[in-house]
């Protein structure tokens, strides 16, 4: 008999180990594959070690209190996955405090699994680099017959993305997890086909061992989007993309109007902006004499109810006006083919619009841009600052309707603003340098405090100087959150917190 440590592909909520033990009749290879009872299921399981049962005795009756369960049955009698995939799940699941298992079941197609095609690609030079969205854009040949994969933050994004690459008859792969029928299809052609062709993905599809990639791009690197949290496990697609370009000495682009903090942070790459800013204060009667100056106008706001827009439907303009608030790819759409059409026109969007198209203005009118720092959030300016490059890049003139003309000086001067923000950040031990740690879990009025006291014990267990930050409670949802700032490599510890936390990672 053999005793076998074995990874179970399953969704395990932490805490959980990373792997059980199991016993076998025959002796069981590395990294090969086998089935296993876990609860009242039947579950895949990737073999770490394999042991005689005899050695192990002694110590098995001091730290095992329980009848061991049976291998069920070998699915794969050889290794089925290159170690190298091991090490990206172990070191994916250290940075966000996952069971291994758990990382594993979600990276793996379980259809594929058995017939062992995990295998390293041909591996190049790792390396970063920067490069602005509207470049990337102009020369998007380079993308033809190459197996590189393109990420995405969400899915209207990569819509409108394909849609371009479709009008200049770029070949590619459309990874969209709700599209169900059309995402099986073509990740049988991913892991059964030599390809040649880029391949889009969004969201949990971007989790995935893609075979002989050439590149991975990271699409809008500084959206929230890519941050998952919704559903379990909590993870950020662009650290897990990170970790795999690492693994396997893969190029990594990151495409964004400008570079995140944390881009910034190692490479020091700065965008350049030639014209000033023009200033003017909120009022409706200097947002009509801007626009009435210039033929093609984008206005931002920060909410599609803002006072200020009575004025277009108040006052007759020589203009088409259209409006774009919604996610919506059929708005997007229309707004495309008729754009270039008509030259007189105002677009009046919020954030909305940081989506890969290629609309020029005449003006960029922001209004009220200082209201975005008003949200409760550490990373508030970095999404400022994005709108605000969007507008500069896509338009000749860019103006701030504001009552707080200072409080916008540093967001006009990349290099200033970078600087002072990586300082202000170090200072307050926040990411990059940082990762932020927000807990959320629900309970009624008079459980809460028992609960935060008994998070707070675990983390204080395994690191006495860690502190979490005051409870907040919202009692119309039984919801309590708490938050925590701590050093990457000292994740880990957060893998015993109880099953009811969910756990969200800010490492941007």
């Amino acid at each position: 008999m053999y005793l076998v440590k074995v990874v179970p592909l399953a969704k395990i909520i932490r805490p959980a180990p990373d792997s059980l033990i199991y016993i076998s009749k025959v002796r069981n290879n590395y990294l090969s594959l086998v089935k296993i009872p876990l609860r009242k299921k039947q579950v895949l399981g990737i073999v770490l070690e394999s042991s005689k049962l005899d050695k192990e005795k002694i110590i098995l009756k001091k730290t095992v209190d329980f009848p061991l369960k049976q291998i069920q049955k070998i699915v794969n009698s050889h290794q089925v996955l290159d170690l190298k995939f091991l090490n990206l799940a172990e070191n994916v699941s250290r940075k966000f405090a996952l069971p291994l298992g758990a990382f594993l079941n979600i990276l793996l197609p379980k259809e594929f699994l058995k017939d062992g095609i995990f295998w390293r690609a041909r591996e190049r030079i790792f390396e970063k680099r920067f490069e602005n969205f509207e470049e990337f854009y102009r020369n998007l040949s380079y993308l033809k017959n190459k197996n590189i994969l393109l990420a995405f933050p969400d899915s209207l994004s990569l819509t409108i993305f394909s849609q371009k690459l479709k009008e200049e008859n770029i070949d590619h792969l459309v990874l969209l997890k709700e599209n169900k029928k059309e995402y099986e299809e073509n990740i049988k052609k991913i892991f059964t086909r030599k390809l040649s062709q880029p391949i889009l993905a969004v969201g949990n599809a971007l989790i995935n061992p893609f075979p002989e990639l050439e590149e991975i791009v990271i699409v809008f690197e500084n959206s929230q989007a890519y941050q998952q949290n919704f559903r379990y496990p909590q993870i950020d697609f662009r650290i897990f993309l990170e970790e795999f370009a690492k693994t396997f000495n893969i190029p990594l682009v990151y495409v964004d109007w400008n570079p995140s903090l944390r881009f910034y942070s190692e490479k020091k790459e700065l965008i350049q902006w030639e014209n000033e800013f023009l200033l003017a204060k909120p009022l409706a009667k200097n947002l009509l004499s801007i626009v009435k100056n210039f033929n093609s106008s984008l206005v931002i706001v920060n909410r599609k109810n803002h006072p200020i827009l009575k004025i277009f439907k108040n006052q007759k303009l020589e203009r088409s006006i259209f409006y774009l608030f919604k996610e919506n790819k059929k708005d997007f759409f229309v707004l495309e083919n008729i754009f270039k059409k008509i030259e007189r026109k105002v677009v009046i969007s919020t954030e909305v619009i940081l989506k890969p198209i290629d609309w020029k203005f005449d003006v960029s009118i922001i209004i009220e841009p200082e209201e975005i720092l008003k949200i409760p959030q550490f990373n508030v300016s970095e999404r400022l600052f994005r709108i605000i490059s969007f507008a500069k890049i896509n338009s000749k003139k860019v103006y701030f309707l504001t009552f707080w003309p200072q409080k916008l000086k540093k967001f006009t001067k990349p290099d200033y603003f970078y600087s002072s923000l990586l300082e202000e950040r170090k200072n307050l031990h926040l990411p990059p340098f940082y990762v932020y740690v927000k807990i959320l879990f629900k309970a009624k009025e008079s459980e809460v405090e028992k609960k935060y006291k008994q998070i707070n014990e675990i983390i204080k267990k395994e690191a006495f100087y860690l502190n979490l930050s005051q409870l907040e409670y919202f009692s119309n949802q039984n919801l309590a959150q708490t938050s925590l700032i701590i050093m990457p490599e000292m994740i880990y510890i957060l893998k015993n917190l109880p099953a009811y936390c969910k756990v969200y990672f800010y490492y941007y």
